[in-house]
């Protein structure tokens, strides 16, 4: 599946795709700073 929306997000300008290794469906849960950081460091770019 990470594949497939690789895929997707390549056709997007300015998409970003980031695989949490560790976490299943709730990065945010499972991963919170990695999740914290992945987020803060794409709303720096907004």
């Amino acid at each position: 599946m990470p594949e497939t929306v690789e895929a997707y997000s390549r056709c997007i300008p300015g998409a970003k795709f980031h695989v949490f290794e560790h976490s299943s469906h709730q990065p945010y849960l499972e991963e919170p700073e990695a999740y914290v950081r992945v987020i803060r460091e794409f709303l720096s770019g907004v």
